[in-house]
């Protein structure tokens, strides 16, 4: 771990803060490039960005303070503590919001947002490996790593599950760009599959951190995965049955071409 990259004078550069500009910014040119590949203005394709980072930051500090009350107000002014379902909540409200008032296709824009998530949470997850939290529970197996100076320190080696979820959060935007966009028409279904695999993946890898169960044997991480994978299902049958106008209705339908 490195949660201090480096010192330019009085200004540290930290890995967490680091990170999450890179994912912002890896984020928005895919976000760009699927914007211009569905001919969707691509300075929408900035402002909902800039709205993404905005109400994910709000809405995953939010959720930490709401689920941690007795940290206010320090955790307000940290670079820790943040939520990442907290955080998907409030980015994706703020995309919506982008959208409708831009009079954007919410399909094919979402769409183009699906494989950048994905990315983006890739690279988040590489900041809380360099800083020390997130982690998993001890394990004995080789590549078991200590984080010594942590959030909170380890005693012995644990699962590196931050570097778990960045590979597979990378596998799941190689997946979205590779295999599934090619293949899928109707808009609405990339995103909703986006929500499906993000789902999974975080309710597995709890089973590798030390969250406690909330109800049902299951931690509150599991539960929200749950749902994501609900939604993201019914979602995709909804898609799937209705008109291809009823999804890219509010725009020209020149918008909901590709290339």
């Amino acid at each position: 771990m490195r949660p201090e990259l480096l010192h330019i004078g009085p200004v540290t550069v930290r890995a967490y803060g680091l990170m999450m500009a890179v994912g912002f910014l890896a984020a928005g040119l895919v976000t760009a490039w699927g914007f211009r590949r569905r001919k969707l203005p691509v300075d929408t394709a900035l402002v909902a960005l800039i709205g993404a980072m905005v109400g994910g930051m709000v809405g995953a500090k939010l959720n930490y303070v709401l689920l941690y009350p007795d940290l206010w107000p320090q955790s307000v002014l940290t670079g820790r503590g943040f939520v990442w379902y907290g955080g998907l909540v409030g980015g994706a409200v703020a995309v919506v919001a982008v959208l409708l008032a831009t009079r954007t296709p919410l399909g094919p824009a979402v769409d183009a947002t699906a494989p950048a998530l994905a990315v983006g949470y890739g690279f988040g997850r590489i900041g809380c490996f360099l800083t020390g939290c997130c982690y998993g529970s001890e394990t004995d197996l080789s590549w078991g790593m200590a984080f010594p100076q942590g959030s909170p320190p380890t005693e012995g080696l644990v699962h590196p599950t931050q570097l778990y979820e960045s590979l597979a959060s990378f596998a799941i935007a190689g997946i979205l760009l590779l295999i599934l966009q090619p293949r899928m028409r109707k808009h609405g279904l990339l995103f909703c599959s986006y929500l499906v695999m993000a789902g999974i993946e975080r309710f597995l890898v709890e089973f590798l951190r030390t969250n406690s169960p909330i109800w049902g044997g299951l931690t509150l991480q599991q539960w929200v995965s749950a749902v994501l994978v609900v939604v993201g299902t019914g979602g995709a049958v909804w898609v799937l049955q209705a008109p291809r106008s009823r999804i890219g209705a509010s725009g020209d339908q020149n918008h909901m071409a590709y290339d």
